[in-house]
């Protein structure tokens, strides 16, 4: 089990609802869990909502892909939230855009938890000491 001084609250966002389940069972024993379907799910969430300690987003999802949610979550949190892309798309373009996003994290899809979780720490750990 995993400590850290406050409770960590993760947003995970996905479109198939079997990674959601993944994810949030992975995750449940040692974190806050939120689960979306949608970037524009995930953007009316932050209006109304303390901004989350990390948000894992998958890319290939309908009408706003994961980019996009992304660049949007960066302008309204003024890049405050570590934003992980956790997807199947492994393609050359995907991750150059990805990359010029300067997102905090990328996991390619079918993952081991523990590598899941190793990067979730990494990414919490260094965002906690800046």
């Amino acid at each position: 089990m995993i400590k850290h001084q406050r409770e960590v609250h993760i947003i995970a966002v996905d479109d198939m609802k079997t990674n959601l389940q993944m994810i949030y069972d992975i995750l449940k024993d040692d974190y806050k869990v939120t689960l979306l379907k949608s970037g524009a799910q995930l953007i009316k969430y932050l209006e109304k909502n303390p901004y989350p300690d990390l948000i894992l987003l998958d890319i290939d999802m309908p009408q706003m892909d994961g980019i996009e949610a992304a660049k949007r979550v960066m302008d309204m949190t003024k890049e405050s939230v570590p934003i992980m892309f956790v997807s199947a798309l492994c393609d050359t373009k995907t991750i150059m855009a990805c990359k010029d996003l300067n997102v905090a994290g990328y996991v390619v899809r079918p993952y081991k938890p523990v590598y899941i979780r190793s990067e979730i720490e990494r990414i919490i750990n260094r965002w906690e000491a800046n």
